[in-house]
């Protein structure tokens, strides 16, 4: 299973998205997890770092400009909680750092919607206008 797709599946199970936890449970709401905590939801298991080692990967924070670099999921529990990105914007943009999907190669002319071996989602504040065409028989 990939991130995005672990993170997506754990945004299902918990439709709100946590901030300064992995997962909260109140009983007067709908379960609320972050972007690790999604990940962990949704591949069924509680070691996130054993399902995803490219997550240990040294980086920096695509907002701050500070020269710090730490492991790729402190900076995942950081862009959720400090900058508040929406978990699929994380799981979006951790993908570039996760290893390709074996097997051959995409033959794409569209390299750009491809990232991490899958399609890159729309993003859900674009709105994209199709033409209509006509069925021709």
């Amino acid at each position: 299973m990939r991130f995005y797709d672990a993170v997506m599946r754990g945004c299902e199970l918990a439709p709100r998205q946590a901030f300064g936890a992995f997962v909260r449970r109140d009983p007067r709401q709908p379960i609320a997890a972050c972007a690790l905590g999604a990940a962990r939801l949704g591949t069924g298991s509680g070691l996130v770092h054993s399902a995803f080692p490219f997550l240990r990967q040294i980086t920096a924070c695509p907002e701050c400009d500070d020269g710090d670099s730490t492991e790729l999921s402190t900076i995942i529990a950081h862009l959720n909680d400090k900058h508040r990105w929406t978990r699929e914007q994380i799981a979006l943009w951790a993908s570039q750092f996760e290893p390709a999907l074996p097997g051959p190669p995409r033959d794409s002319d569209d390299a750009d919607s491809v990232i991490g071996g899958y399609e890159r989602p729309e993003a859900p504040d674009e709105l994209v206008e199709e033409e209509e065409q006509e069925c021709l028989p």
